[in-house]
């Protein structure tokens, strides 16, 4: 018998679908999920099913021999390491990973290949009753109670592709660590052995250079991407961009982590819809919101009970969907008040004030982490690592002309 996922050893999925995921160990926790390295225990079926669906699908030769077809082939390449992104207990039926599960699946088919991790499987795994001796077995592995209670209350998963690389920030992080012991090797003259300085006394700088090509060519093209089929991501930061491999000559980078993501379109005849502000472009479907206005209610850990089935996948493009081509799409009206979402290091000041998250909130986002990168920190930066997100707001005040000094005093 498995132990309860995600204790190392488990197993989460089912036979009837064909897909069962093995755990290997914890890769990172988050406010809402945590993520886990997998093995997938149907690579080898799925591996043979490409091979042969590969060599059926093939267009017949030509007289020359060769071969006619033009057609891109769509089959997805199936890995054997994979990724599940599990939810807390504390946020379990909150709707965060239902609708970060939708979102992941619909930018998957919607962007370029290379821009998000490739998405492979939702699964909502009922309740195993696990023995006290199994809870004790997996508080022990994993040192929370969040991960102890959702195996015994059930779990659900979004499996997603694996990223060997390291975030952005990890990356910052060790960059700026080799060139301070390289500058230490300089000073002392020698190329003896130097140690490493620690983490928070290191230098965080990059170059200009490096910065602007993190940014400009890294960044933004991920976020232009997301913004042109309508989901604004409303978390940017340099940890939820990862390096898809481990060697210096890997550039290819993915934006990861959607939890907080969510649509700025909506049909033209919802109540929410902007009729000045139509949207011609690829959107999600109406198919999608149920799950991901949840992203908004996370606070409300009762509600949000939603099927698996939610997250079926329909794209709305005008051409494909005579229904949706008949209702049509309009940016979403702007909330009189939106509560916060998002990063206190890195969030714009209109979402510090309580103003809707859009597409240029991400883009100041941006903004900011290239302060961050090229300076080495920024004005706030004790107060966001301590969740003081007023006196965060405050200083992007001051920064924007919008308070005195004054006023920083007063809330001193």
């Amino acid at each position: 018998m498995h132990p309860p996922f995600p204790e190392i050893g488990s197993v989460i999925g089912t036979d009837d679908k064909g897909s069962r995921f093995f755990c290997l160990g914890r890769l990172g926790k988050g406010t809402f999920c945590s993520i886990h390295k997998c093995v997938d225990l149907s690579y080898a079926h799925h591996s043979a099913k490409d091979a042969h669906a590969s060599v059926s699908d093939a267009s017949p030769p030509d007289d020359d021999g060769g071969n006619t077809s033009k057609t891109k082939d769509t089959t997805k390449k199936h890995e054997r390491l994979v990724a599940a992104k599990a939810e807390l207990a504390n946020f379990v039926d909150s709707g965060v990973i239902d609708g970060e599960a939708a979102v992941l699946k619909f930018l998957d088919a919607s962007l370029p290949k290379g821009m998000v991790p490739t998405y492979v499987d939702y699964v909502k795994q009922l309740p195993t009753n696990p023995s006290s001796s199994q809870l004790a077995s997996v508080a022990a592995a994993d040192g929370t109670i969040g991960d102890k209670d959702a195996a015994a209350t059930g779990v659900s998963a979004i499996i997603m592709e694996y990223l060997p690389g390291e975030d952005m920030h990890l990356l910052r992080d060790r960059h700026c660590q080799s060139l301070a012991v390289a500058e230490k090797q300089q000073q002392a003259g020698s190329s003896s052995s130097v140690a490493a300085s620690p983490a928070n006394t290191a230098p965080r700088r990059l170059s200009v250079a490096d910065a602007v090509y993190l940014v400009a060519d890294v960044m933004l093209p991920l976020l232009k991407a997301m913004h042109e089929v309508g989901i604004v991501h409303r978390d940017v930061k340099p940890s939820n961009v990862v390096r898809t491999g481990t060697t210096a000559s890997d550039r290819n980078f993915k934006i990861v982590d959607f939890g907080l993501s969510k649509s700025f379109v909506v049909p033209k005849d919802s109540t929410l819809a902007d009729p000045n502000r139509p949207w011609k472009g690829v959107w999600m479907s109406p198919s999608f919101s149920t799950s991901m206005n949840n992203n908004d209610n996370i606070n409300n850990i009762s509600g949000g009970n939603i099927s698996s089935s939610s997250c079926s996948l329909h794209l709305s493009k005008m051409e494909e969907q005579p229904k949706d081509m008949a209702r049509g799409g309009c940016i979403r009206l702007e909330r009189d008040c939106a509560e916060f979402r998002g990063t206190s290091m890195y969030a714009s000041l209109r979402v510090h004030q309580g103003r809707d998250h859009c597409p240029r909130d991400d883009i100041w986002g941006l903004l900011y982490v290239f302060c961050d990168l090229v300076s080495g920190g920024l004005p706030w930066m004790s107060h966001a690592a301590a969740r003081d997100r007023s006196s965060c707001q405050i200083l992007k005040e001051m920064v924007m002309g919008e308070r005195g000094r004054e006023d920083w005093a007063g809330a001193e």
